[in-house]
């Protein structure tokens, strides 16, 4: 059976543009991601976490989430600081390039 909760993806986005992933998982997700992630998966909702600091190929397992769960997708929500707009903007686009966001 497959599952028929909502669906909300939250991203965590590397620190800047020119954020190296020499030492992985040296940064935390946004304990506010994290605050908002439990609320909504109280609440009933799916929540996936996807975090830019550890998977130097977010991007591209954030474009394939998506597509691969486009009926139940409701909402996807960005942590964003004055430095990371450059990036935010960049998965913004690529978001609404994979034809998952209207």
């Amino acid at each position: 059976m497959k599952n028929s909760k909502k669906l909300i993806v939250l991203i965590n986005l590397p620190l800047s543009s020119t954020y190296s992933y020499q030492n992985k998982g040296s940064f935390y997700p946004s304990t506010a991601i994290i605050l908002i992630g439990s609320l909504l998966k109280k609440a009933g909702n799916e929540v996936k976490i996807i975090d830019g600091c550890y998977h130097e190929n977010y991007l591209e397992i954030l474009c394939n989430y998506l597509v691969d769960n486009k009926e139940r997708l409701i909402f996807i929500g960005l942590s964003v600081m004055t430095p990371q707009v450059p990036v935010a903007l960049k998965v913004s686009k690529e978001i609404k390039s994979s034809g998952t966001a209207s």
